[in-house]
């Protein structure tokens, strides 16, 4: 099985986790839909039904556009000249860049929902933190499915034939792990301001509280962590690998070695 087949297959998988997502999103929309009243929950459940169309939109393109975008994503130059862990990480990033998709059209949901909530209340802010999740989130996304490929090369630009095949993959789900923390932590981070009043308007709402500083520091602390992991995936794992074997080979004493 070549490099393309193994894109097509992994791609296909992804295709089916978000269908399997939209079938989960579907039947939850009647309840949704049943418990919705008035302005606001007619806003929340044409806002859900954005979203599960926008889901099953992104299953069907993955599904049949799979083999595609393996070509696109690894098809010039090809990936056999790719140092081994820049071809893993590559792929391996592409499949973040859907994930994050997938996170950005949640939040489809939350910006139909806050624009009628904003001009319910006269204040915008949480409208346009939700836009600002939306915007950062899909370009993010969309940056990693086009130019995954070619940012694993920059991250990995030489691979050396003796290094073991688990630590590259090793290397390569550090950085991975750390896009999705950090991409968890930034709606939250963007919903606490929003809440806080940080984007202005706060005058508007003498209700809103002030700002939860414990949890703005623990979602910047995720938000950090997710960074390092991400810039640092090759390191960290050099050092793990370090850690396990750390002592060992002084402890292997040489057969021939001379006896006091």
């Amino acid at each position: 099985m070549g490099t393309i087949e193994i894109s097509v297959f992994v791609l296909r998988l992804a295709a089916l986790y978000v269908g399997i997502q939209t079938i989960l999103q579907v039947s939850y929309l009647p309840m949704i839909v049943s418990t919705s009243d008035g302005d606001f929950g007619r806003a929340s459940s044409i806002g859900y039904a954005i979203s599960v169309g926008l889901h099953a939109l992104l299953g069907t393109a993955l599904w049949f556009g799979s083999r595609p975008l393996a070509r696109r994503i690894f098809g010039e130059p090809s990936a056999q000249e790719l140092p081994r862990a820049a071809a893993i990480a590559g792929l391996g990033l592409v499949l973040a860049g859907i994930f994050v998709i997938d996170v950005a059209l949640e939040q489809t949901w939350n910006v139909v929902f806050h624009r009628k909530f904003s001009s319910a209340v006269g204040d915008p802010s949480s409208f346009w933190a939700a836009c600002a999740s939306l915007a950062v989130l899909s370009i993010l996304g969309v940056g990693l499915v086009v130019g995954g490929r070619k940012l694993a090369t920059r991250m990995f630009p030489s691979s050396d034939p003796g290094r073991p095949l688990a630590l590259e993959i090793q290397a390569a789900a550090f950085s991975i792990l750390g896009i999705v923390i950090a991409v968890r932590a930034l709606p939250t981070i963007l919903s606490i301001a929003a809440t806080a009043g940080w984007f202005g308007h706060r005058d508007s709402l003498p209700e809103t509280p002030a700002a939860p500083w414990p949890e703005i520091a623990a979602e910047l602390l995720r938000l950090a962590i997710g960074i390092a992991l991400f810039l640092g995936g090759g390191a960290l794992s050099r050092v793990w690998r370090w850690t396990q074997t750390a002592g060992l080979n002084d402890r292997r004493a040489p057969s021939n070695a001379p006896r006091p």
